[in-house]
């Protein structure tokens, strides 16, 4: 008879009272699963308990081979645990693996022994409660329980069927592998009974001649050269080494470019050179994101599905509509953002990248650049209430807008207009009203002459602003940790002071003496109505909607549009419609044809990938966080509010912004953006039943290439979803391992010149 003793394993087993019944422990096996062992008579004798602490060892083998441990603490107090290996004197040669375990917990502990040999080592688990309690349980190797010996232990034999007491099995080859038993169990850890121990099609021999796991079933699938062809067949069909690329082993049976393997995978027919696509390529496919990339910032998954759901003409119209900038879903994270001087322009890319109202705020930003002026000059604050008033009237009246930007805080400091007075009228604001915001012209095309430029600029002399203090504040500013500041009202003032009261002539007109702040008014309405302004500002937004060059028979009807509108309130809206409906924007050729200034780049990128709030904001604290899109703009180049020279930054034409300097600045920050945090693209995708690659790539290439692509951006496509030929499948795949393949895809793509282009 033997006393009752307790094997803990993982779980806890076993009692035994009488030696009629076997007794059995579970333990772990080497692909993780439980398993019954049942415990001879020295393995029986090998296992102690103290007290109330538990100390189990379970298979052991010193000089290479795993020790296992299993400790159960029992005990009411914490206790420290240490698996050991030992001399014959009990000197402590190797910690295998120590640390603390709780009361009540179980713990599996595992080391692998680095001293050579077998022979006069012991290997103990040894635990000490924080009362000095102690439990400890030891193994001789020597005596490890090999009955046959033949070098494999009782426990092993028995856990494969094998014969404990029969040494000549261990030399066998029970699964006909070319492996011994004595080697699948003690060396390689497969199953003597099975020649495919995982169950991937490759017999246990080939995989270790192959340098692949046996253990690992995925490995047959995947593709360690990279040469398109799976490893199980280069070894089972080629022959060949699959570490070794042979792109020539890789099938296109009908020769359209597109390997089998590839158009097998994303669901197109390997023998039809006609299917070359993932879909989402039709004419109409590709007009839905030329319009898309043209009136907007960049295309989203979700504007993708308001589109379908509402229809293009729908959508569109609600885009026209516009939306006074207190609705706008956006406004309330500008207001929120809390910027110091430096971090404006990163409250400037907010609204590009998230408002609703794209179209808005695409043409709020076009007139901010066609009537530029310079944070390095101005104010803050007086910035980003003058770009509210381009947002809020981006699809008004020119007159108002053209007014905007001359009784604006911002202007009037920005071209000297407050030190402008009778005595000396500064003439730099009345060159540029005339040159860069109206007529477009220079005094040698005839328009107007030096003697215009000086008559205007004694015209707006007495132009000046005041602080309102009675304005709620609608921004405030960071100036240290939970401190803010309200932003400041300058408001236009008339200062009859320093008005040049005498009589002027202007563009052949005669201005009377006296008329005070009404001559400006009365110049600003000549100046918005001159032929010459309706075509300037035509040309401006056919260069920025449609292409660089735009025809002359067009622009002359656009003029016409704007004439004929002159007193609508709508009278940019009607423009851009004008445009919009024209056979020139909606002409195939001109898909495409259009290349993204930097902080175009950056805002269709950041609103590709999701970056919420523009980054992290708001941050703790409401203070903006780095590495957001507005100092991405910066690193490039294009300071948001910032161009020093009045003419504003050039039209998204290719020549301004195409060069090897450029390219460089899209390689870079276009890989940061990508990789950077989680896109949540795969995380949107699912939840719209887009689960396969190819329909990812399909929408991927729609909202990046425009749904132009070919045979090479298919190859690369399935090469960042695939990788090494894994399988992809949003519904079962790691939402972590799929975000990342998505966005190591999107930072190749971000990196092509096709993306550049809308």
């Amino acid at each position: 008879m033997y006393t009752i003793k307790r094997y803990f394993v993982f779980i806890l087993c076993l009692c035994m009272s009488s030696y009629s019944f076997p007794v059995f422990a579970y333990a772990l096996d080497n692909e993780g699963e439980i398993s019954k062992v049942e415990l001879s008579d020295e393995a029986m004798g090998e296992i102690q308990g103290a007290g109330n602490i538990d100390a189990t060892m379970l298979d052991y083998k010193v000089g290479g081979t795993q020790a296992q441990a299993i400790i159960v603490n029992r005990s009411g107090l914490n206790a420290s645990y240490a698996l050991e290996v030992l001399d014959y004197n009990s000197n402590v040669l190797e910690i295998l693996d120590e640390g603390m375990i709780g009361t009540g917990a179980l713990k599996m502990v595992t080391g692998t022994p680095t001293l050579p040999g077998t022979q006069n080592r012991i290997v103990r688990i040894r635990l000490q409660s924080t009362s000095g309690h102690v439990s400890v349980d030891t193994s001789i190797a020597v005596s490890s329980v090999d009955s046959d010996i033949d070098g494999i232990s009782d426990w092993n034999e028995k856990k494969h069927g094998l014969n404990p007491y029969f040494a000549d099995d261990a030399l066998l080859d029970n699964d006909g592998d070319t492996l011994s038993n004595i080697d699948e169990i003690n060396i390689h850890r497969t199953d003597p009974n099975k020649a495919d121990t995982d169950g991937d099609g490759l017999a246990d021999n080939l995989e270790l001649q192959n340098n692949l796991n046996p253990l690992l079933a995925s490995d047959a699938t995947l593709d360690a050269d990279s040469d398109y062809v799976t490893n199980i067949d280069e070894i089972l069909i080629h022959k060949t080494n699959p570490y070794v690329a042979d792109p020539g082993l890789a099938k296109d049976t009908d020769g359209d470019g597109i390997l089998d393997l590839v158009e097998v995978t994303l669901g197109m027919d390997p023998n039809d050179a006609v299917s070359r696509t993932v879909g989402l390529d039709t004419s109409a496919d590709k007009h839905i994101a030329h319009v898309l990339n043209r009136t907007t910032f960049g295309l989203t998954p979700e504007l993708l599905e308001s589109v379908k759901v509402d229809g293009l003409n729908v959508w569109l119209e609600g885009q026209l509509s516009g939306v006074d900038f207190v609705n706008d879903n956006a406004q309330v994270m500008r207001e929120n953002s809390h910027p110091t001087f430096d971090e404006i322009e990163k409250v400037g890319a907010i609204r590009p990248v998230h408002s609703n109202k794209q179209l808005q705020a695409r043409m709020g930003l076009f007139w901010d650049n066609h009537f530029s002026t310079s944070i390095t000059e101005t104010r803050w604050d007086s910035e980003l209430h003058e770009e509210d008033l381009f947002f809020q009237n981006a699809f008004g009246n020119f007159r108002t807008l053209l007014g905007i930007s001359a009784k604006s805080h911002a202007m009037l400091k920005y071209l000297d207009l407050l030190k402008s007075t009778a005595a000396g009228a500064n003439e730099n604001y009345a060159r540029e009203v005339m040159e860069l915001h109206t007529l477009g012209t220079t005094i040698t095309d005839g328009d107007y002459s030096g003697v215009d430029i000086a008559e205007l600029a004694r015209i707006f002399t007495g132009w000046s602003v005041y602080l309102d203090t009675t304005e709620v504040s609608r921004y405030k500013s960071q100036r240290s940790e939970n401190v803010l500041y309200d932003s400041l009202f300058y408001k236009f003032k008339f200062n009859a002071s320093k008005h040049d009261v005498t009589a002027k002539t202007f563009l052949g007109e005669t201005f009377p003496a006296g008329e005070g702040v009404a001559e400006g008014d009365r110049a600003l309405d000549m100046l918005a109505v001159h032929p010459s302004t309706a075509k300037f500002i035509c040309l401006k937004l056919a260069r920025h909607f449609i292409e660089d060059n735009p025809n002359a028979g067009m622009l002359a009807e656009c003029a016409n549009v704007f004439m004929n509108n002159k007193d609508a309130p709508n009278q940019m809206g009607q423009v851009v419609r004008y445009l919009l409906d024209s056979e020139y924007f909606n002409f195939f050729n001109n898909q495409r044809s259009k290349f993204k200034d930097h902080q175009e780049y950056v805002f269709s990128l950041a609103r590709l990938a999701n970056w919420s709030a523009v980054g992290n904001l708001p941050a703790t604290g409401g203070v903006i966080g780095k590495n957001v899109v507005g100092d991405i703009a910066e690193a490039m180049g294009q300071r948001q509010f910032a161009k020093e020279e009045p003419t504003g930054w050039e039209e998204d034409v290719a020549g301004g912004w195409l060069s090897a300097n450029s390219a460089l600045h899209r390689f870079r920050e276009g890989n940061s953006m990508s990789l950077s945090g989680n896109t949540k693209l795969a995380e949107e995708f699912k939840a719209k039943g887009i689960t396969s690659s190819k329909d990812v790539l399909a929408n991927i290439f729609l909202m990046m290439l425009g749904g132009h692509y070919d045979q090479k951006h298919m190859l690369m496509g399935y090469g960042f979803l695939h990788p090494n030929n894994a399988t992809f499948d949003l519904n079962t795949l790691s939402p972590y391992i799929a975000d990342a393949r998505i966005r190591l895809l999107i930072s190749r793509l971000a990196q092509m010149p096709e993306f550049s282009a809308h």
